[in-house]
């Protein structure tokens, strides 16, 4: 029997493992909430974790890959965005080998040429998310540059109609802000 065919009936185990692994790269605070809130709309990070963990799994253990980038689209948006580093963001990845070995341990050793190609697939799916994040960071970077281009041209027009021109930057854009509490 596959190591394959052996890990099905543990899927659910080795994803509930990875999720948990994977909440825990966040702060305490952040993490109980990640883990406790399963609610799409109070939640939306835990719950496009929860969603996109189990096409990668399926991704890694059967090989199709038609959803694989959606799924890791989904998890690499949101930390791209978060205050992790790129090997930090992406190292959700790597964990799965750790959630695996830690409910199949046994199987795993069992079959080395198998976990071999599960984790060559796994490092695989690793570079397709750097690749994600890099992209992310990339649209990120121009947009707050497409934003300073905007703030520097209205800044332009108020020095030569005289107006004033806030120093800090982005902030004091015409906006009204609420008074500090």
């Amino acid at each position: 029997m596959s190591l394959q065919t052996q890990l099905t009936p543990m899927l659910d185990d080795i994803r509930r493992r990875w999720i948990e692994l994977i909440f825990a790269t966040y702060p305490s605070d952040a993490s109980g909430f990640l883990s406790r809130e399963k609610d799409q709309f109070a939640n939306p990070v835990g719950f496009a974790i929860r969603q996109a963990t189990a096409t990668l799994l399926d991704s890694v253990v059967t090989g199709r890959s038609e959803h694989t980038a959606e799924a890791l689209d989904q998890i690499v948006r949101i930390r791209s965005v978060q205050d992790f580093t790129a090997s930090a963001a992406v190292s959700f990845v790597f964990l799965l080998k750790q959630a695996i070995t830690d409910v199949a341990g046994e199987l795993v050793a069992k079959d080395a040429r198998a976990w071999l190609e599960l984790d060559e697939r796994i490092d695989g799916l690793a570079l397709e998310a750097f690749d994600v994040f890099m992209q992310c960071r990339e649209q990120l970077f121009t947009i707050r540059l497409a934003e300073q281009d905007r703030w520097n041209a209205s800044a332009r027009l108020k020095r030569q109609r005289g107006l004033p021109v806030s120093p800090s930057g982005m902030h004091g854009t015409g906006r009204k802000e609420h008074p500090r509490r």
